[in-house]
């Protein structure tokens, strides 16, 4: 079986909470595989923040990748 639990507009910052709600972390206990892809709504907002002077760097920004590792990371 295969669930998705996608939801549009999820960013970085809110993945821990949802993997916290009872649906999603009794579905996960469950499984053998978990696919997480996450991060395109952080580019596009950057893109959208940024769309008169969007330039490559701010895509490999150091800051850029501190930020999602942040997000993504539980302590």
């Amino acid at each position: 079986m295969v669930e998705n639990f996608g939801k549009r507009g999820s960013r970085t910052d809110g993945l821990l909470e949802r993997l916290e709600q009872n649906t999603i972390s009794s579905a996960i206990e469950d499984t053998d595989i978990v696919l997480i892809t996450i991060g395109a709504n952080d580019i596009m907002r950057i893109v959208r923040e940024n769309f008169n002077h969007l330039t490559y760097e701010q895509f490999v920004n150091k800051q850029l990748r501190a930020l999602a590792e942040k997000r993504i990371q539980q302590d």
